[in-house]
């Protein structure tokens, strides 16, 4: 169905609201993202990505920021 879907999950201070974030970002359109104090994760972030999506977030000094990939 061409939809693709993000969480960014924490791996410590579970249960204790700090800084994360999801996103994601199809070619050619304007980036989702769901970011905020939250105690376990971010997200879902469910967007259409009919070609190529980049997609990451951030928790604590964590980050990933993917390559465009999950091209059809």
């Amino acid at each position: 169905n061409k939809y693709n879907c993000v969480v960014t999950l924490k791996a410590t201070s579970l249960g204790k609201k700090s800084a994360v974030k999801s996103y994601l970002e199809p070619a050619g359109k304007a980036r989702s993202t769901d970011s905020g104090s939250y105690s376990y994760y971010a997200g879902p972030v469910k967007k259409s990505a009919p070609s190529c999506v980049k997609w990451g977030g951030t928790a604590g000094p964590a980050s990933y920021n993917s390559p465009s990939e999950h091209c059809s």
